[in-house]
This record gives structure tokens, C-alpha cells and sequence, in this order.
């Protein structure tokens, strides 16, 4: 007998369930885990190596080779649910990214006040880019730039951009919004604006007509 519910997606993470991945996150005592650590912790599950790939290339919305709390438990949730026979999304569920309460954070604790999103109801976005997110895509415009350059070429911003696996309209809307003097560079700021678009749309999130304030 089937036990399909139409009010409850199967991506969605219970509490039970972030509190059981929270514990495996907090072993390696760390804001990040690299791919290969979640490598030998997925490998575990005995899932065949094109699965665990699928999965990390899903969970890793911000295409960094790595996985901040978010990504992890998204990741976890997709092992779990494969290892139990389900075929694996082409896209990240946008149920299974909204069904983490916004503000959860790898250490014990409830999120903020007010914090906590339902399920089913509308998905917070956030446009601000915090300053510990600003620091990682600087990061990431030093790794794909040239050494000491205070801009990105569309070359090197499309090898960064493309491992979004987004389609080619998406990437094209985001290099509109974000490559303000249209002279084929980013600058820092462009260019983590950028990667913050492509990190909401991979979430399901609709891009905007033009960039917020």
C-alpha cells in the first residue's frame, strides 16, 4: 500500500531529522566541510559514486567544492531518501531548501525569533549579502580571477558561473543585472552578486527584472 501523502513531500527535513544531521556536521567541528569529506561520510552509505556526485553537485548551491550547514543537511537529506529507493531530483526541491528553519545554524540551539518558515508557505528570500557570505565570494573571485586583479573577465566568471549547471537564459539574465558598466568585467561586487543570484535561483528562488536595492 502506498503511503504517498500530497501534503508532505518527502524532501522535506523534519525536526528529528535536522537534529540527527546537525550531530553528523558537528563531528567535524567546523562552518564548512570539504568535498572530500563529505566524500568519505556519503561513502558510508554505499551509494554508487554517480549517485554521491549528483547529490553534492545538487547540494552545492554556491559551487564552492564545499558544504556550509545548508548545503550539508540538503546533501544528507538526499542520501537518506536515495538510500531508501527514491530516484534523485534533476533540480534541489525547493520544499527540501525552504523546509530549513531560515537562521539554523550548525551549533545547538533554536533558530532566531521568528525565523522558522512553514513548509508550504512562502519562501524568505534574502537579498542582503551578509558579510561572512561576502568574504567566501571574494574568496571564490580570487580562486577564479587573476592574482591581485581588482576585476573578473567574462571568461573567468563564466567558468565560475557555469558549474551552476543553471540554464544558459538564467546565466545570461544575471550577467544583465549584475555587469553594470557592460565593459566585459566584474568587480568584486558584481561578481559576488552574482554568485548570490545563482545561489537563489538554483533554490527555486525567481530572479528579479532588475537587482534589488
Amino acid at each position: 500500500s502506498s503511503t504517498g501523502s500530497s501534503t508532505s513531500s518527502p524532501w522535506i527535513i523534519s525536526h528529528s531529522q535536522l537534529v540527527k544531521y546537525r550531530s553528523l556536521f558537528q563531528k567535524f567541528d567546523t562552518q564548512f566541510i570539504s568535498r572530500d569529506e563529505a566524500n568519505g561520510l556519503f561513502g558510508n552509505s554505499q551509494l554508487p559514486d554517480e549517485d554521491l556526485s549528483q547529490i553534492l553537485r545538487l547540494a552545492d548551491m554556491d559551487f564552492d567544492n564545499r558544504l556550509s550547514f545548508k548545503e550539508f543537511l540538503c546533501a544528507m537529506h538526499l542520501v537518506v531518501r536515495r538510500r531508501e529507493g527514491m530516484t534523485l531530483p534533476e533540480e534541489l526541491p525547493r520544499e527540501l531548501v525552504s523546509s530549513i528553519p531560515a537562521g539554523a545554524h550548525y551549533m545547538d540551539g533554536p533558530p532566531p525569533s521568528g525565523g522558522s518558515t512553514d513548509a508550504d508557505g512562502p519562501q524568505v528570500v534574502t537579498w542582503t549579502i551578509s558579510a561572512d557570505l561576502m568574504r567566501h565570494y571574494r574568496t571564490l573571485f580570487e580562486q577564479y580571477g587573476s592574482p591581485g586583479a581588482d576585476v573578473i573577465s567574462a571568461d573567468e566568471a563564466q567558468v565560475a558561473l557555469l558549474k551552476s549547471s543553471l540554464p544558459n537564459p538564467d546565466l545570461y539574465h544575471i550577467w544583465e543585472l549584475v555587469a553594470t558598466k557592460s565593459n566585459g568585467y566584474l568587480t568584486v561586487g558584481e561578481f559576488a552578486c552574482a554568485v548570490h543570484l545563482v545561489s537563489l535561483r538554483r533554490m527555486g528562488v525567481e530572479l528579479p527584472e532588475k537587482l534589488p536595492a
